[in-house]
């Protein structure tokens, strides 16, 4: 079941009042549980997104780079959701996704799939450690990029293995260029100790892993929720045909029941008069809450109903009568 979040805002519509999770913009510090605690409404309402200083200032927020290609392009796109969209983006694509707004200034103004990691931040050294050069920390941190989006951490004993590989890995890698043989040896085997503790082995690594999809339904429920102003539009839409109506299916139960006990077929006015009778009777028991009955296509297609029922004159023989 998801769970519900209340606004932080003080003059939210709903203050006090508690919101579904898909109220709220997604959120890269785990403090937060992966939501922003004000909902989406009084974001949009309290951000000005059409000054650069504004953009800024919200994805610092949500700890989101700024990738200028990938936000003109949503803006092109989806005019309306502008941010809810962007930071989808931002969250699909593979070289992005781990990044925070740390990383915004070190990207090259051109295409954000080729962002290079040429600067080593704070957040490199707290997650790998002080003790290693910078080109030791890039090699590392580029390692993390590359296998992280095939990797579940589904806790921090998973994160903290999956870096003590990277880490082992890494120095592996300089020792071999190095041609240190003895010191290569050394971390190789650390490594493979900690790929098998990360479950990084290819026999150790779930279905999801190595197909790298979505596999419950679960997971495609997330992605629809943080994406519903993208996926919802595109979803089939149901149209409402003849045979649909309810009034109509009564009348071809009906039929078929005084067929089999050898009584004449019932008008379609009928039907409808008493499927009206017994709506009437519902209403003005119990309401109509949920407005079930709202514009109620039983209602308004009946004419098309008609036209659709096509009754022979009179009756025909079956076969072999």
């Amino acid at each position: 079941m998801a769970r519900k979040i209340i606004c932080q805002c003080e003059d939210c519509d709903n203050f006090g009042i508690a919101q579904p999770e898909t109220a709220f913009y997604a959120s890269n510090f785990k403090l937060m549980n992966k939501k922003y605690p004000v909902c989406k409404k009084c974001v949009d309402k309290h951000t000005d997104i059409s000054k650069l200083s504004g953009i800024l200032g919200i994805l610092q927020q949500l700890d989101f780079p700024y990738v200028n290609k990938v936000w003109k392009d949503t803006e092109k796109l989806y005019p309306d959701s502008v941010l809810g969209r962007y930071i989808a983006e931002i969250r699909r694509n593979q070289t992005t996704r781990k990044m925070c707004f740390a990383d915004t200034e070190k990207m090259p103004k051109g295409d954000h799939k080729s962002i290079e990691i040429d600067i080593v931040t704070e957040a490199m050294r707290d997650q790998f450690g002080t003790n290693f050069t910078d080109e030791e920390l890039l090699a590392m941190e580029k390692k993390y990029r590359f296998l992280q989006p095939s990797f579940d951490e589904v806790t921090s004993m998973h994160t903290e293995f999956l870096v003590s590989y990277i880490r082992y890995r890494v120095k592996e890698e300089f020792a071999t260029a190095d041609n240190d043989v003895i010191s290569a040896k050394n971390w190789g085997m650390l490594a493979e100790k900690s790929a098998i503790s990360a479950g990084l082995t290819p026999n150790q690594m779930k279905k999801a892993d190595l197909i790298g999809g979505i596999t419950t339904f679960g997971e495609l429920t997330q992605i629809i929720e943080e994406n519903a102003n993208g996926v919802i539009p595109l979803l089939p839409q149901f149209k409402f045909d003849p045979q649909d109506s309810v009034d109509f299916n009564l009348y071809c139960y009906l039929d078929y029941c005084r067929h089999l006990e050898g009584k004449e077929p019932c008008s379609y006015q009928d039907i409808y008069k008493f499927y009206d009778k017994r709506k009437a009777d519902y209403i003005e028991k119990t309401g109509d809450r949920h407005n079930i009955f709202k514009h109620d296509p039983t209602e308004e297609n009946r004419e098309m109903v008609e036209k659709f029922i096509k009754m022979p004159d009179e009756n025909v023989p079956a076969s072999g009568e």
